[in-house]
């Protein structure tokens, strides 16, 4: 009955730890997901980061120091390893000579005292000897086995207590009361934006941004790698905190509720984002909408005879959409954009991975489907931006340029001149 009880006990306070501790992690903000792998071990962290760029490691050569880094973390792993095996040799043989010197003594003791004893009490002292040292042995493993595993109990309590997103609204009274339809006209206006990720960093990401999208307006962002283009997007979605202000139809986003701004807006990410369930929890995970409305966003996306013959809406997508090909995961994310049918969309670099068929059906949809939204798209492939109504060149955290794409490549010396120019594509000569 003890061992039933203790055994209640424990599963019931695992499981409230563990649920605690999710729940901490679904809401902890971007910033610690930047700071912690999910690999807390060195060597995994390095094998997972190995895996996940194989393709720029081979390119660029770098398989030799990629090896002499792993050895590093390996010989450490297994320094620390070889000196628990040690300790615990040690330990152990501590306690055999431990074990020995009771016994001898014993044995001495009985020898001394032999005419007062009988033989069936000096068996007895000597049973009793070698069964305490055994079970002092076991406690003692137990409780040092006990130590280590309270490390892991320490590390979930520590995500248990983590700091949840700051939601700016709840810290305002009265927090702004959105109607249904907002934003209905999709203008978001950028007013002296400034952004750093790292708090006591000294310098900032975004250096006082300020730019105004006009309701229904299409804008394309581009620069080279490190310019601030995706801060701008972390920005919108309030993924880290910043200074200045965003406004979207005369709202400050800071004084909307964070779950309902980030419902407002669309995205389509560079890696799209997959459910393991059905592929109508995938399109509809709050069941919002009829089966009809799901087909027609499929129909429009060009996927409806791609699972019209199979289970339809209730194919089972695998863990990562591994059964689905990169382009038809992408265009998953688009439909469920359509699905929304939000004012604002985010394109944050949605056709860099996936073939020209595709990249060409994710445009035209945009371009017929999206026309009287708001579009923000991050491109390498400058040709996909050339019928945007504006253009912004970013460098270094800054707008270097902003106009339509027209007039910025009838400028010989324009930054986006020079990009275009990068990326294979010549201009015409006047």
């Amino acid at each position: 009955m003890r061992s039933i009880t203790l055994k209640i006990l424990l599963t019931r306070s695992s499981l409230k730890l563990h649920t605690k501790m999710l729940h901490s992690l679904i809401k902890a903000p971007t910033w610690f997901f930047d700071h912690n792998t999910v690999a807390k071990s060195t060597v995994y962290g390095h094998v997972c980061t190995t895996i996940n760029g194989l393709a720029c490691i081979r390119t660029m050569g770098a398989q030799k120091a990629v090896i002499e880094d792993f050895h590093r973390f390996q010989n450490f792993h297994t320094t620390i390893h070889y000196a628990l095996i040690a300790v615990s040799r040690w330990f152990g043989f501590n306690i055999d000579c431990l074990t020995v010197l009771l016994i001898t003594v014993v044995t001495f003791l009985n020898v001394a005292s032999s005419q007062n004893q009988n033989t069936g009490t000096v068996g007895l002292s000597l049973f009793y000897a070698i069964s305490l040292l055994s079970f002092l042995q076991w406690t003692i493993r137990q409780t040092t086995e006990f130590e280590n595993l309270l490390v892991a109990v320490e590390r979930i309590l520590e995500y248990g207590a983590l700091p949840a997103e700051v939601d700016d609204a709840k810290q305002q009274d009265p927090v702004v009361s959105l109607p249904y339809n907002w934003p209905s006209s999709g203008e978001i206006v950028f007013e002296n934006l400034k952004l750093k990720y790292d708090k006591n960093a000294d310098d900032y990401i975004l250096k006082g941004l300020t730019f105004r999208a006009v309701g229904g307006e299409k804008i394309g962002i581009v620069g080279r790698t490190g310019a601030g283009k995706s801060s701008i997007i972390n920005a919108l979605f309030r993924l880290s905190t910043f200074e200045g202000s965003i406004l979207i139809d005369g709202v400050n986003i800071n004084s909307v509720n964070l779950q309902e701004l980030r419902k407002r807006i669309s995205v389509i990410p560079q890696d799209p984002t997959i459910f393991t369930g059905t592929l109508r929890q995938n399109l509809d995970p709050f069941q919002e909408y009829e089966d009809d409305e799901i087909w027609r966003a499929l129909d429009q996306v060009e996927l409806k005879t791609s699972f019209d013959n199979q289970l339809g809406l209730q194919l089972v997508v695998q863990e990562g959409g591994t059964n689905l090909s990169v382009g038809q995961r992408q265009l998953v994310c688009l439909a469920r954009a359509l699905l929304r049918k939000n004012k604002i969309l985010v394109v944050d670099e949605a056709t860099s991975n996936v073939d020209f068929h595709t990249d060409k059906l994710i445009q035209r949809t945009i371009r017929i489907q999206f026309s009287d939204c708001t579009v923000l798209t991050i491109a390498h492939r400058i040709d996909t931006l050339l019928d945007y109504s504006q253009i912004i060149v970013m460098d270094d955290g800054r707008i270097v340029e902003m106009a339509p794409p027209s007039v910025l490549l009838g400028d010989q010396k324009s930054a986006f001149g020079v990009l275009y120019r990068e990326s294979g594509k010549y201009l015409e000569p006047k």
